[in-house]
């Protein structure tokens, strides 16, 4: 249930949640998100779907292959189990957005574009930023990837694991 108000969001029943996640390349914000909610889920029982995807050009971040390397070896040194797949914006994309509960969203610019894709076939009530769904304001949560150097920014690429630990719990506290 969302609330206008507060711009929150709670749960109250029993059934299966379906939560899509959605960054801008799938590669780090979105993908680490969604492993620390299945894991915190799992471990906390806590019946919810996840799936994460990213609106950029499939043909953006040709290194995409290390840059999942780097990600696997943080999340692994963290002890979380981890299935990273990058999904771009396509119809099974759209397909899986459309009737799911909640879609969170990394920052207001991947928000507007999520809006502005998906039209009249979602309900706008039910797509959040990050912080938005945990109740902390419209603040955006920085991109990791340093674009002039084509590679991720090795302070802002530690303290996103932290950040989307603590977005996880808080948001999973709410069940």
């Amino acid at each position: 249930m969302c609330d206008k108000n507060t711009q929150s969001f709670t749960h109250n029943d029993k059934r299966t949640h379906n939560w899509v996640i959605v960054c801008y390349g799938n590669i780090l914000r979105s993908q680490v998100l969604e492993q620390y909610l299945r894991h915190y889920s799992k471990l906390w029982n806590i019946d919810i779907g996840f799936f994460s995807a990213g609106v950029a050009d499939p043909e953006e971040f040709p290194d995409k292959d290390k840059l999942f390397m780097d990600v696997r070896r943080e999340l692994q040194n963290r002890e979380i189990p981890c299935s990273l797949q990058r999904n771009t914006w396509n119809k099974e994309v759209e397909e899986k957005t459309i009737p799911a509960d909640v879609v969170i969203c990394a920052d207001n610019e991947v928000k507007a574009t999520v809006l502005e894709r998906m039209d009249l076939r979602i309900n706008k009530e039910k797509v959040f930023t990050f912080y938005e769904i945990i109740s902390e304001g419209e603040v955006g949560f920085q991109d990791t990837y340093d674009y002039e150097k084509k590679q991720q920014d090795p302070i802002r690429f530690q303290d996103a694991f932290n950040e989307l630990d603590r977005i996880a719990r808080k948001l999973l506290h709410k069940f």
